[in-house]
């Protein structure tokens, strides 16, 4: 799948799935996926963050955290102080902290999808 453009597709006349890709060290998308019975869910997993990307309105909203800001900058002091490799650093860059993907910033955007 090319997910340099946008990708939609319907599964069994019961669900319209459309990928958007996701800014990540590697190519990714996220998940718009609109259920017969009018519901929708957003699912976005393994980013850097959600820049440009709405999803108002949605049911559920699943997106993958992968660290607590706090506790990341304590790994990144302890190893500095010890003289490891900080691999959290990259952590910092190519993924969604905790406090990022509870922001709520997909739901503030009225304009739908």
């Amino acid at each position: 799948m090319n997910l340099r453009r946008k990708c939609a597709f319907i599964l069994s006349h019961v669900v319209f799935v459309k990928a958007c890709e996701t800014k990540h060290n590697v190519q990714n998308c996220c998940w718009h996926i609109w259920f017969n019975d009018g519901s929708k869910v957003f699912y976005a997993t393994d980013m850097g963050n959600l820049n440009g990307i709405t999803a108002p309105y949605y049911d559920l909203y699943l997106v993958e955290a992968n660290y607590r800001d706090e506790e990341i900058q304590a790994k990144i002091a302890e190893k500095k102080v010890n003289g490891e490799y900080i691999y959290e650093k990259r952590v910092l860059r190519d993924h969604m902290s905790e406090q990022d993907a509870m922001a709520g910033t997909l739901e503030e955007n009225t304009d739908e999808e």
